[in-house]
């Protein structure tokens, strides 16, 4: 599936991170040999608990093969993936793979990385806009680097967790799009009053879905582009960098593996390393011009990175 923000992530990240910090394990994920040894592990897949499958592969390895899907198969990776979110139920438990109880945190966090571009904290955010868009010789023009709050898209969407929390507070219109039109269909009863203020609701994977040219401000991407092979995520990109007004911005929040590419064939999406993210990114003509972590997650999920683009 491609269309949906919210897909499952508890897979077992912790254990990379606790082999480099010299801890144990949290004990919900299986520990791996140290990636150190690089020919002890090269090509490893080990089985990890609820089905996922995580591979340990040495850097260089990982990175020579790191691409998500082979050719021939996308028709089974999306479709797997659309047969997955048919049988979830239309929660925000349900969008958050059952861990309902952060939605509050995430938000927040969420909220509080748009507003340095969108609110009065928007000059704090300046300096590392200035690296891409400005010159760092000058002082920046009043309004210089904002970000307009006029419409925004919220890309696998859901029921709208995040467009009910997030984005209808700061904008005027908001579009959804998801592949799965039973959460679009509850999106309008949890939207409430609030979905008046709802332009469009596509129904439709993101690897099809062609945004209007020029009408977002800002173009919200979280949880989905591990149902996205390779070559559709760039060539998404592209087509988001197309839609933005002036000053708009592409937000891409995800989690990000401790190393290369790990596959989940529980719901048909990959999960990339850093490195990777944004090396694509690079390759649809897109800039990183601010990026944070998002603290104080569970510390048994992945690492989640929150990326804006222009």
């Amino acid at each position: 599936m491609v269309g949906h923000q919210n897909h499952c992530w508890r897979k077992g990240q912790c254990a990379g991170d606790a082999l480099l910090a010299g801890e144990m394990c949290c004990g919900l994920c299986p520990m791996r040999e140290p990636i150190g040894a690089p020919d002890q592990n090269l090509g490893q897949i080990s089985q990890v608990s609820s089905g996922f499958m995580e591979p340990r592969y040495n850097s260089r390895h990982a990175r020579e093969n790191h691409h998500s899907v082979r050719m021939g198969e996308e028709a089974h990776f999306y479709g797997n993936a659309e047969v997955y979110w048919r049988d979830v139920p239309p929660t925000v438990d349900g969008m958050l793979g059952g861990y309902g109880k952060i939605s509050n945190l995430d938000l927040n966090g969420s909220q509080a990385f748009l507003k340095k571009f969108t609110g009065e904290a928007v000059e704090k955010c300046l300096p590392m806009v200035t690296i891409a868009l400005l010159s760092s010789t000058r002082t920046p023009k009043e309004g210089e680097g904002k970000t307009g709050t006029a419409c925004a898209l919220d890309c696998g969407a859901g029921i709208g967790r995040i467009t009910k929390r997030l984005l209808l507070p700061l904008f005027q219109t908001v579009d959804l799009v998801d592949v799965t039109q039973e959460f679009l269909d509850q999106a309008k009863t949890y939207l409430g009053e609030d979905s008046k203020r709802v332009g469009h609701y596509f129904c439709t994977g993101l690897q099809d879905f062609v945004p209007e040219q020029g009408r977002y401000d800002v173009i919200w991407i979280q949880w989905v582009i591990g149902h996205l092979t390779d070559a559709h995520l760039v060539k998404f990109l592209g087509r988001c960098q197309s839609a933005l007004r002036p000053g708009g911005l592409v937000v891409i929040k995800d989690n990000v593996a401790f190393e290369g590419v790990v596959p989940d064939d529980v719901d048909s999406s990959v999960c990339r390393d850093l490195d990777i993210v944004r090396r694509l990114v690079a390759e649809a003509g897109l800039c990183i011009v601010h990026q944070e972590q998002q603290m104080d997650f569970p510390k048994e999920i992945y690492q989640v990175h929150t990326l804006a683009l222009r």
